[in-house]
């Protein structure tokens, strides 16, 4: 659920972003990265969202891979464990590589991109990275409704 989220706050950002000009939309990724000259704000918002969907340690995300990895590991499942573990770390790979280049890159074409400001999809990215920077006070109560949810359904699965 949490990752669901996520990859949608990634596709408003880039549902919403135009070109300066020509007035169409994002074709590639590369070309996210002018967008960080024009608006920082989605730019820091971008951020955050690549770090939750690399499963960064202060994220709620983050914690959800470690009780995943977790179970396997107690369930003797060594070899979902180690696939899920390199999965895992290609992907983070990507992610921070993707977050470097946003930052560092000096984006010398003509090809400007900027946020869409005016939708109600810029208030969902507010309130989305709010939720996701103060998820990590209420662990321990996502945790035990995980853990509630998960016994329900194998009592149900069992009768």
């Amino acid at each position: 659920m949490v990752h669901c989220i996520i990859t949608l706050s990634f596709f408003t950002i880039i549902i919403n972003t135009e070109h300066i000009v020509k007035k169409n939309t994002i074709i590639y990724l590369n070309q996210l990265y002018s967008l960080f000259f024009y608006n920082k704000e989605i730019s820091l918002h971008l951020i955050l969202i690549m770090l939750i969907m690399a499963a960064i340690p202060p994220f709620s995300s983050f914690f959800t891979k470690f009780f995943i990895f977790f179970v396997c590991i107690d369930a003797k499942l060594e070899l979902t464990t180690i696939v899920l573990l390199s999965v895992t770390l290609i992907s983070t790979f990507y992610y921070l590589n993707f977050i470097q280049e946003l930052i560092f890159l000096k984006y010398k074409n003509n090809k400007f991109f900027y946020y869409n400001n005016k939708t109600i999809n810029f208030l969902y990215l507010k309130i989305n990275s709010i939720f996701f920077i103060m998820s990590i006070f209420f662990l321990p109560f996502f945790y035990n409704l995980g853990l509630n949810l998960f016994f329900s359904c194998a009592y149900l699965l069992i009768v």
